[in-house]
């Protein structure tokens, strides 16, 4: 990797909420959502990240940061809410409400230049290559039939205005 100028150094997303994140639901949903956009975006650029980042801002607009690093490069959503959602554990006190959240995916290499960790269990290698299909037709049909035409269910109706984007 040559380090090429035009490549994206880091993929994130943020979202001011419309009201505050309360219980360990509303922040599940939020991140659900977050790290859906990044890993979209990081699959558009053809992007891996090697450690994820997480902003929490409070009522008052005081925030901090914190990251993490990714046990292997990964632009599965599913690994960077993992890395999200441990990292508002250790960080946020539970129900001390939240303002805003960013999650961002740092480190980033290209897909076809990330290495990947071998492991003794091939069965763990094959769930993430299936993950990853999955995800990849999941961004194939938001392509195809628009960013709403398909959704988690936690997003379905929520009060947190993450319904408002047209982009995952």
């Amino acid at each position: 990797y040559t380090g090429d100028c035009d490549s994206p150094k880091s993929i994130g997303n943020g979202r001011t909420f419309k009201r505050n994140l309360v219980s360990q639901e509303d922040i599940r949903t939020a991140l659900t959502t977050l790290c859906d956009m990044v890993s979209a975006r990081m699959r558009r650029a053809t992007m891996k990240c090697g450690s994820v980042q997480v902003t929490i801002k409070d009522t008052r607009l005081k925030s901090i940061t914190r990251q993490k690093g990714t046990a292997s490069p990964t632009w599965l959503a599913a690994d960077l809410f993992k890395e999200s959602m441990t990292l508002v554990h250790a960080s946020w006190p539970e129900g001390k409400p939240i303002r805003m959240l960013t999650v961002t995916a740092q480190k980033l290499t290209p897909a076809d230049q990330s290495p990947h960790q071998l492991t003794l269990f091939e069965q763990e290698h094959t769930s993430k290559e299936k993950l990853e299909r999955l995800e990849a037709a999941v961004d194939t049909i938001r392509q195809r039939y628009g960013a709403k035409s398909i959704s988690h269910a936690n997003l379905i109706q929520n009060d947190l205005g993450l319904n408002d984007d047209d982009d995952p």
